[in-house]
């Protein structure tokens, strides 16, 4: 797993910037106090999809995971994003700590328990389905969870075999011990 570097990962802001101003412009002229909100469930969504990262993340092929280079949950990415608030706020100082940390994390990511890294998870070519399919997760979604899986499904989805060749190779790279190794993958697992 490679550690995204700083300019694709400010190359991705300016992107996100260009579509959301061009998207919450569009908002506000129909519906001002909707515009605000825009930009929270744009990255918040997208963090947790499965595209793992904004469009603008995508199309510089960084990728967001855990520690242990899984998918985030939504609620993680709402963490995240509310950490990201603060390390903007105050002359940017949470984004200077990307150059003092082993992982290559900004304040946001260190609260989070986040990483980005290079990756071409979901190809542009692929957004469309994949949004599609994360727009159809969320409508699925009640109180309890997401929808349950039919009998028919197998019960090792492709995420968790996905999760453990990316566990797998954080191993082989010496990121994980063998114990933690270990830990990880009898959970992935059960």
């Amino acid at each position: 797993m490679k550690y995204t570097h700083f300019f694709p990962r400010a190359g991705a802001l300016l992107i996100d910037f260009f579509i959301l101003t061009i998207i919450t412009g569009i908002v506000y002229m129909i519906f001002p106090a909707l515009s605000i909100v825009v930009h929270f469930f744009y990255v918040t969504f997208f963090l947790s999809s499965k595209m793992q990262g904004t469009p603008g993340k995508a199309m510089m092929g960084i990728t967001i995971t855990t520690l242990d280079g899984q998918r985030i949950s939504y609620q993680t990415s709402v963490i995240r994003y509310l950490a990201s608030l603060i390390s903007g706020a105050i002359f940017c100082i949470g984004y200077v700590f990307y150059f003092f940390t082993e992982k290559k994390q900004t304040l946001h990511d260190l609260v989070a328990g986040t990483i980005a890294v290079d990756s071409d998870t979901v190809q542009a070519s692929e957004w469309g389905p994949a949004l599609k399919e994360e727009v159809q997760r969320l409508i699925r979604w009640d109180e309890t969870g997401p929808a349950p899986q039919s009998t028919e499904e197998k019960k090792f989805s492709s995420d968790n075999l996905q999760a453990l060749e990316k566990l797998h190779e954080l191993f082989q790279k010496g990121v994980l011990t063998e114990a933690e190794y270990i830990e990880q993958k009898q959970r992935l697992l059960k």
